[in-house]
């Protein structure tokens, strides 16, 4: 019989995936996403969030984009605002925010080649 280790994420996937009020599910994802500790858990909550794309959502990503303690949560709040909302004004300007003054070398990396994704997408073009 293959078992499953319970950790914070599969609770997260479980509580999305359940047959639980929606509302509820959607109050843990927004609370994980913004106040959880483990940066894991705020990534996978934001990808979670961010499916509703919302302006809600999409302020909290730039918010974490720029100013997550976690490499890991900007990198990814930043590709979601890329490929989520590559039309709204403040994304390229997000992206070029991290790009010029992100502690992290691969993030500001990351942000550089997300800006080049967004001018891209938005010119209906293919990527560099």
């Amino acid at each position: 019989m293959l078992t499953r280790t319970r950790t914070p994420v599969t609770s997260l996937w479980d509580c999305w995936l359940g047959t639980g009020r929606k509302t509820l599910r959607r109050a843990l994802i927004h609370d994980r996403a913004t106040t959880d500790q483990d940066p894991d858990v705020r990534l996978e909550a934001l990808r979670l969030w961010a499916a509703e794309a919302t302006d809600e959502v999409r302020d909290a990503l730039q918010e974490h984009a720029l100013r997550d303690e976690s490499e890991d949560v900007r990198h990814g709040a930043m590709w979601m605002l890329a490929f989520g909302w590559p039309a709204d004004p403040l994304t390229p300007v997000t992206l070029q925010e991290a790009a010029a003054a992100d502690p992290s070398e691969g993030v500001r990396s990351a942000a550089a080649q997300a800006v080049e994704a967004v001018e891209a997408i938005v010119a209906g073009g293919e990527f560099p």
